[in-house]
C-alpha cells in the first residue's frame, strides 16, 4: 500500500471511529450490515439500502465472471458515505502530492476493503468503485495480468447498471466519456497498447490524454 493509501485509510478509521462515541455524538451517522458488508455514512438509512442493493448487484455479477471465492474475499468490505463532496474532501486520495478530485474511490488492505463514495454523484461513484473492485477481483482470480486486460476488464464491469426495476442488470452499454475519447484523442498502436506497464507514464499519468488503439 502506498504512503498516499495509508493517509486515507487511517482518515477512514478516524470517521469509524466517530460511531463508537454516544449516540448524541455521532447522531448524524447511520450504520447498516449486510454479510461481508457494512456501510456508514452521514445520510439518510434509505440511501445507505439503495446503495447496499446497488453493491450486492455488483458482486452477483462478479461472482459469476470471477467466481464465488474472489467476488467474496475473507475480509469485509467497509463502504463510506459521504453526503456531498464538502464532507469528502478531506478523505479523498493524493497524487504526485495532490488531492485527486473523485466520486468514489476503493482502497484494499489486510484487514478490511475500503470504499468511499460521494452521494452527491452517485452514478459516478458507483463507476469508479466497480472499477477499482474488478482490478481487486481480477487480482483475486487471475493473478497478474497484462495491464490491458486488468484495464479492458475493469472498463466493462463499471457500467454494471440495474434494469427492471432492479431485478436484472446489465453492463457493456457505451460510456459517453470513452466515446469522446474515441472521437478525439491520440492514438496508441497495437504493439504500445499491448505494451504498456504498471506505473508507466501512459497508466499513471493524469495529466496524460488517453489513448484509442490503431489496428
Amino acid at each position: 500500500m502506498t504512503p498516499a493509501a495509508h493517509g486515507r485509510l487511517v482518515l477512514l478509521l478516524t470517521v469509524l471511529a466517530a460511531l463508537a462515541l454516544p449516540r448524541e455524538a455521532a447522531a448524524k451517522w447511520t450504520r447498516l450490515s449486510t454479510g461481508h458488508v457494512v456501510f456508514v455514512g452521514d445520510v439518510p438509512e434509505r440511501s445507505l439500502q439503495a446503495m447496499a442493493r446497488r453493491l450486492e448487484q455488483f458482486l452477483a455479477v462478479a461472482a459469476r465472471a470471477f467466481g464465488d471465492e474472489a467476488a467474496a474475499p475473507p475480509v469485509p468490505t467497509v463502504v463510506i458515505v459521504f453526503q456531498h463532496a464538502r464532507s469528502f474532501a478531506p478523505f479523498m486520495p493524493t497524487y504526485q502530492g495532490r488531492t485527486v478530485a473523485v466520486d468514489g474511490f476503493f482502497a484494499p488492505s489486510e484487514d478490511a476493503n475500503y470504499v468511499a463514495v460521494n452521494a452527491d454523484r452517485e452514478r459516478a461513484a458507483y463507476a469508479t468503485i466497480f472499477h477499482e473492485y474488478t482490478h481487486f477481483l481480477v487480482r483475486n482470480a487471475l493473478g497478474d495480468v497484462p495491464v490491458w486486460v486488468n484495464e479492458g476488464l475493469a472498463a466493462l464491469y463499471q457500467t454494471v447498471e440495474p434494469v427492471d426495476g432492479g431485478k436484472a442488470v446489465v453492463f457493456g452499454l457505451p460510456v459517453a466519456d470513452d466515446l469522446r475519447v474515441l472521437q478525439s484523442s491520440s492514438i496508441l498502436p497495437m504493439a504500445q497498447l499491448i505494451g504498456v506497464a504498471r506505473r508507466s507514464e501512459e497508466h499513471t499519468s493524469e495529466l496524460q490524454s488517453p489513448y484509442v488503439i490503431s489496428y
